[in-house]
């Protein structure tokens, strides 16, 4: 009898064979594993993945009987296999999980269990054998090196933390493996447009012609000269080992190309495949990826995938771009689903979430970040709750799968073993060889604390300075102080997450206009810390409420950035009411450190600051859902909890619900579309920039006064019905969710 994996709607003899299946996802499955010396461990998880397909049962599923369990099949086979070479039952139970999963994704190790005894209830897939062989591999990889100085508890941890990170390495091999052998069969033109990106060298070649260029025509400044001094520190440490390196660098020093130079010549240099760029912002992302981009030039512009919610693909404006690149814009849609593209350009909650999650959608992508460089851009924004989990995945990535991690920074965290940070990394090399002298060249602002100011006298003394930057807390205070200027007859913009993506890009666009006006009207900008990383905006005055020293500096950033003037002033203050919680700390520990008599902008006032945080919160408040503690209670028996672990690691654990704004044309369009539950994935995709997250309770009311309503059918979004609450003018506040039931008067005129 012939047994097959996928029917199609021709003929029997033209579907796929089960063991032709079979045999290329374990190939293929090997071939992923191989950047981590593992191929032999997934091709045995890819071998008998769909043993359970060698059944009548499933055989009239082809020919549209009911759904059959066909995944628990292959996970028995393995077990016995590993039994019968000796290897521990923990080892057999844990490649039987990768296996199970291949369709539900991983599960907890109970779950696992459930099924396990319920195995005598499966079809009857003997037949397997008269095609398929299963041989146990030699050996495992050797996950962790044993270091002298080490206890045995945090041998154990560790060993533990190896053992989960490698097995779900070897799923998404196998998931990724599967998923592209079934799309080759089943949808081959498909298949054919994966894979259409230039190789790294080329792209390499485009950088270093643009940069060069580039350092031609830059006129002889000091910060100039200091930017190409970091490009060439960044060539050389290139050179070195892969492993861990920091990029300590002043705001504007030129880190975003440096970095992107170090990456190509790094990877190029150690046979890495890709180049993954992490930012905490989408915001950022949207700018590196345009950084990136023009420095590659159109042709190559394709090398770069951005993968976030509020990614915006490019469309073509004329018949003959569409049919250009309607193959390159296939391709970088498929890329989304694996991160096949040579140039990633990410979020943290994205790349880390993927590290830790169990969905099989979200897993697929992450054995293609094994043997690339990783770029983890404002570094010091690693959450505090998951401080020490975060590390622990950048250290196994850079000791066991060829990973290069660059922390890229101005406010280099304390990231070494401390009292407070047991595991943390070691050997971190820094790219820059003399940090503290860079830091005085670059010092082009002035920072002064200058006490307590109520909403009355912060608007006094913004009132007096022409241009200037507001940098605030919350949006409450951001809405009041805007709405207190305008009041008093200047012209103010605001910026906050109350505003859709859209808005927020128009609203920077003419400031930005503004500046570059010389003798152009005063005006103010105030923000939220939306404003402070990677925005390329230079006012010449910057007030910023009291913050962590990380946000300070940052914040100072926004100011003098291109050193027009002898020198900018960023005035901290306090406001009168005392924050709280997380916000709290870090403003004790960030006035603490101003208070220290160094400048805050120097490596000594950064270190004190990042030590200071570590020992308010101390070891537990750093991995908060005790996720290390949860992977090492369960790695001698294989029964780890993966799904508990991805529910657990959410980096933000209530980003609130999506309301599309009805924010001009485009996005109107995109609401009829949805509401006709055409909710194609281009389409979720590009809602993103008219979207703002509201926190539940808080949509709940404007549901409840008719300022929101459910659209489409999937149900995933809210849209606005009262447009009035949405202020569009100067300044524009965006969202006002604690006026739902106001209304313009127009709208009240029957």
């Amino acid at each position: 009898m012939k047994y097959y994996a996928h029917s199609t709607t021709g003929p029997e003899e033209e579907w796929q064979g089960l063991a032709e299946h079979l045999n290329e996802t374990a190939e293929l499955a090997g071939r992923f594993a191989a950047a981590f010396n593992s191929q032999i461990w997934a091709y045995l998880a890819g071998l008998p993945h769909d043993l359970g397909k060698y059944t009548l049962e499933f055989q009239k599923r082809l020919h549209g009987g009911p759904r059959v369990d066909h995944s628990l099949a292959g996970a028995l086979e393995v077990m016995t296999c590993l039994k019968k070479a000796g290897y521990p039952s923990s080892l057999g139970r844990l490649m039987a999980h990768i296996i199970s999963a291949h369709h539900t994704g991983l599960m907890d190790g109970e779950s696992l269990e459930s099924r396990l005894a319920r195995s005598d209830h499966i079809p009857d897939y003997s037949a397997w054998a008269s095609e398929i062989s299963l041989t146990a591999p030699p050996a495992l990889p050797i996950l962790v090196k044993p270091e002298p100085e080490e206890s045995r508890p945090e041998w154990r941890e560790r060993t533990a933390w190896a053992l989960f990170f490698w097995a779900r390495m070897i799923f998404s091999c196998l998931v990724d493996a599967d998923w592209l052998n079934t799309e080759a069969f089943l949808q081959p033109d498909q298949s054919a447009r994966r894979g259409a990106f230039p190789p790294l060298g080329e792209l390499k070649a485009a950088v270093d012609a643009y940069l060069l260029t580039k350092t031609r025509q830059a006129e002889p400044t000091t910060v100039n000269k200091r930017r190409s001094e970091v490009l060439m520190a960044c060539r050389r440490a290139a050179k070195l080992e892969p492993g861990l390196f920091s990029l300590t660098v002043p705001t504007g020093g030129g880190k975003t190309l440096s970095s992107l130079a170090f990456a190509l010549d790094h990877a190029l240099a150690q046979g890495m495949g890709r180049i993954i760029y992490v930012s905490p912002y989408t915001s950022i992302i949207d700018q590196t990826a345009a950084v990136y981009r023009e420095a590659l030039g159109q042709s190559l512009a394709k090398a770069v995938l951005e993968h976030h919610s509020g990614v915006v693909e490019n469309t073509p404006t004329t018949a003959a771009e569409a049919d250009d690149e309607e193959d390159v814009r296939l391709a970088r849609t498929l890329a989304f689903e694996n991160w096949e593209a040579p140039i990633i350009v990410t979020t943290a909650v994205q790349f880390f979430e993927s590290l830790f999650a169990a969905q099989k959608s979200k897993c697929r992508k992450v054995h293609n970040i094994a043997a690339s460089v990783v770029v983890l851009d404002e570094a010091q924004t690693l959450p505090w709750p998951f401080f020490r989990p975060c590390l622990a995945a950048l250290k196994e990535l850079t000791a066991s799968y060829r990973v290069s991690v660059v922390l890229a920074t101005a406010t280099q965290p304390e990231v070494g073993a401390k009292p407070w940070n047991r595991g943390g990394l070691a050997g971190v090399r820094e790219i820059i060889e003399d940090v503290p002298a860079l830091f005085r060249d670059l010092d082009r602002v002035k920072i002064e604390f200058i006490g307590t100011l109520s909403l009355s006298e912060l608007a006094a003394r913004l009132m007096e300075t022409e241009r200037v930057l507001c940098i605030v807390n919350t949006r409450l205070q951001a809405r009041d102080l805007s709405e207190r200027l305008q009041q008093a007859g200047r012209r103010v913009f605001h910026l906050s997450t109350w505003m859709c993506p859209a808005h927020r890009r128009k609203v920077l666009a003419q400031v930005k206009e503004l500046l570059l006006e010389r003798n152009g009207p005063p005006f103010a900008l105030v923000s939220t810390s939306l404003i402070e990383a990677g925005v390329d905006i230079d006012f010449p005055v910057v007030y910023r409420a009291l913050a962590g020293l990380d946000s300070i500096i940052q914040a100072g950033g926004r100011c003098n950035r291109e050193a027009r003037l002898i020198s900018g002033q960023v005035f901290v203050f306090e406001w009168p009411e005392s924050p709280r919680g997380d916000l709290s700390r870090r403003c004790r520990a960030g006035l603490a450190a101003m208070q220290k008599g160094w400048s805050p902008l120097s490596p000594e006032a950064i270190t004190f600051y990042f030590n200071e945080i570590g020992s308010i919160l101390g070891s537990e408040r750093l991995d908060k859902k005790g996720i290390l503690q949860q992977v090492a209670e369960n790695a001698e028996s294989g029964r780890f909890p993966f799904q508990s672990v991805a529910r657990d690691f959410r980096l933000i654990e209530d980003n609130g619900l999506p309301l599309i704004i009805p924010y001009n044309e485009e996005a109107e369009a995109a609401l009829d579309a949805l509401r006709r539950d055409a909710g194609e994935r281009n389409l979720h995709r590009r809602v993103q920039q008219w979207v703002v997250n509201v926190p539940a309770y808080s949509l709940n009311e404007l549901v409840k006064v008719g300022a929101a309503a459910r659209v489409g059918g999937a149900g995933l979004y809210y849209e606005l019905a009262n447009k009035a609450i949405y202020k569009m003018g100067e300044p524009a506040l965006g969202l006002d969710v604690w006026n739902p039931a106001f209304m313009e008067a127009e709208h009240l005129v029957f």
